[in-house]
């Protein structure tokens, strides 16, 4: 098989079990680490793998059992639990179908008004909740479109042609208003000073 050594062979010629592919790589990782004398430095070289990897794997490794050398699960072995009551959770929901439009920092005001005190992240957290489980029905978005003069939905090219003008309009006011100043100020330098 992958000139297994001793006991990995005795274990191999048993029973061979089902290993994914990433398995399967640590398989021959530690059979050529153990056939070129359990030598670290040349093994994580050989392999291109890191010293930590490589005794991690090692740490693992169960000769009686190959399925050691698959993958953990990564997911926590302990979740947090939801510690809202049933009633918190209704009344959030019938204030949020009531106030549609309203985010968690104004439910938790009006909750308030009403005598239950819930914390903003906790309206959130149940918010969350009630639109992961599809209790809670989100209103559909208005849709705003830029309207014209004539009330149909102008065009990129007349938006253009209005900011346009508009940008005409101000730089010709600033012009004259610039000129006027102007004015004033040289006829105010060419008068002579009463001194």
């Amino acid at each position: 098989m992958f000139g297994l050594p001793g006991t990995l062979l005795h274990v191999a010629r048993k029973e061979w079990p089902e290993l994914s592919p990433d398995a399967l790589r640590r398989l021959r990782m530690i059979d050529w680490h153990l056939a070129n004398a359990a030598n670290v430095s040349k093994t994580c070289r050989h392999f291109t793998i890191s010293r930590q990897t490589l005794y991690r794997w090692l740490e693992r490794y169960n000769p009686k059992d190959l399925r050691s050398l698959e993958d953990r699960s990564s997911r926590p072995r302990r979740c947090k639990q939801a510690t809202w009551t049933k009633d918190e959770v209704l009344a959030v929901k019938a204030m949020r179908e009531r106030f549609p439009a309203s985010g968690k920092l104004k439910l938790a005001v009006l909750l308030s008004r009403q005598g239950l005190h819930l914390s903003v992240s906790r309206v959130g957290r149940i918010l969350a909740y009630l639109k992961r489980t599809r209790q809670l029905i989100e209103p559909l978005r208005r849709f705003s479109a830029w309207r014209g003069d004539s009330g149909s939905v102008s065009t990129p090219h007349a938006n253009r042609e209005a900011t346009k003008q508009s940008f005409q309009e101000t730089s010709s006011s600033s012009t004259r208003w610039m000129s006027a100043r102007n004015r004033t100020s040289c006829s105010s330098s060419s008068r002579p000073s009463m001194s």
